[in-house]
């Protein structure tokens, strides 16, 4: 209670938790009821007389205040976590107190997190026990005002660290980065980083999903990654996105966003723990800096792509990214069609359809518009690109699915229904109306059914549809059927 006092003041006053005054104290304090509980609690507790009952809350928030703010292991931990962040390609301002928070209170944690959760509590004075409670409110409210307070003292001693450089400096260090961290970059599994799977909407924290790099969420009825909602941002959204990561100056097609977005989500070590780590200066430098800038400051040490994401990567991390060189891509009439395709279908092609990031959640080497150019196509890619909102209607038709209220809209559905349309488009052109299930097993009922649009399936069988997918429902029909 007395730390919330201080915290209390600090915020009115707007001063540090350590310059607050045991004058300041009192004077803001005595009236209030929270105040009145406390002299009772230290009366009953100290069994003393209302004379000395005032020195004996002085010297109880002496004790308390000097405890309180003796955090030290615990400031070099956030700083260790903010340093996390920044390997993914944040900026300071970016991270809050709250992305700390969920790192430290989430399951299962890593064991920086665990630290740090026992040096709150002893710092709160709760006593670690086997199957304790859930922490009292008082408890609680404690725990957030040492996380609050130990988070922004870490934060601003590394702040007041900041440098700042001319142009000239920032072109050293650029050629400096790839000197020191000049290999290939490889792409890192979303499971099991750090321990951190967690689900929850990036669109209130985006810093944190990049920490992350490769998980997923629950949205309506559907799962997506990370790199499928910037995918479907409006353009704005994207530009506000980019924005936040330093990268203000960057004037490119969408491809060359979502090209680069990919490298800083996915990259394995992209950003250098190291007096190299770029500022969020020198982000905004390198995005503003044509290819032919880049390439005249790397020089002849440079072996890498010449995309223009590829180029603003080894620039901030001194990394290479993966060939096929730009001449490449460049003379592939595919690449331009793809660029000037919506991004909800190029990453409806190169998740659902060519499997961008494998059911081990491994990314490809290339970024969604670049790894779908290079693929050969076939009859599902023609059916997603001729998709839109004038003739989705008449598509749903065509291929036998269900009118519904879809969470993520028609298009997305239907593109996501489509890839799995194999078995009915190679199914036997004399393929009967679905079959009696009786006294069939559920995989038996599962495997004869997959040949069957929505609609077919809804015609046969008395089971409702509630906007699941043809998977679901086909596992739904089997439940009801099966013996």
């Amino acid at each position: 209670m007395v730390l919330l006092f201080i915290r209390q003041i600090a915020d009115q006053k707007g001063i540090g938790y350590d310059t607050v005054t045991f004058v300041d104290f009192f004077t803001n304090q005595q009236r209030s009821p929270e105040y009145q509980k406390l002299l009772a609690l230290v009366a009953r507790d100290e069994k003393t007389t209302n004379a000395k009952l005032e020195r004996t809350v002085f010297d109880t928030v002496k004790k308390e205040f000097v405890k309180r703010l003796n955090y030290g292991k615990l400031e070099m931990v956030f700083k260790e976590f903010i340093y996390e962040f920044l390997e993914s390609g944040y900026d300071y301002e970016d991270i809050t107190v709250n992305d700390i928070k969920t790192l430290i209170n989430k399951q299962p944690i890593t064991e920086k997190a665990r630290e740090a959760n026992e040096e709150i509590d002893r710092i709160a004075d709760i006593e670690p026990r086997a199957f304790r409670p859930n922490y009292s409110p008082e408890e609680t409210a404690i725990r957030n005002t040492i996380i609050d307070s130990a988070f922004i003292r870490a934060l601003n001693d590394m702040l007041r660290a900041i440098p700042t450089y001319t142009d000239e400096e920032m072109r050293v260090r650029i050629v400096e980065r790839y000197r020191r961290h000049g290999n290939i970059i490889s792409l890192k599994s979303g499971f099991g980083i750090k321990d951190l799977m967690i689900k929850f909407n990036p669109a209130t924290n985006f810093a944190l999903a990049a920490k992350v790099g490769y998980y997923t969420w629950l949205d309506g009825n559907r799962q997506r990654t990370l790199m499928g909602y910037l995918m479907n941002l409006s353009t704005a959204e994207l530009l506000d996105v980019m924005a936040k990561l330093g990268y203000t100056n960057l004037a490119d097609s969408i491809d060359v966003f979502y090209n680069l977005l990919w490298f800083l989500i996915y990259g394995e070590k992209t950003f250098p723990n190291s007096d190299l780590q770029p500022t969020k200066q020198e982000r905004a430098f390198i995005s503003g800096l044509s290819s032919e800038e880049i390439l005249a400051i790397l020089d002849a040490d440079y072996i890498g792509p010449r995309d223009r994401a590829s180029l603003i990567v080894a620039a901030i991390s001194g990394r290479v990214t993966a060939l096929p060189d730009n001449a490449d891509i460049a003379n592939n009439p595919r690449y331009a069609m793809i660029a000037g395709t919506s991004t909800t279908k190029v990453w409806g092609l190169a998740s659902k359809l060519y499997n961008i990031i494998n059911d081990r959640g491994i990314p490809r080497d290339y970024p969604p518009h670049r790894y779908v150019a290079l693929r050969s196509p076939d009859q599902i890619e023609g059916i997603i690109l001729s998709v839109d909102a004038d003739n989705i209607d008449a598509i749903f038709q065509d291929y036998g699915m269900l009118d519904y209220n879809y969470p993520g809209g028609k298009i997305n559905f239907f593109i996501n229904e489509i890839v799995n349309y194999g078995p009915i488009f190679s199914r036997d052109p004399g393929t009967s109306q679905p079959p009696d299930l009786k006294g069939m097993l559920s995989d038996e009922i599962e495997k004869a059914l997959d040949v069957y649009t929505f609609r077919e399936l809804t015609d046969a069988y008395d089971v409702a549809y509630s906007g699941e997918s043809r998977y679901m429902y086909i596992t739904n029909i089997a439940q009801k059927y099966r013996v």
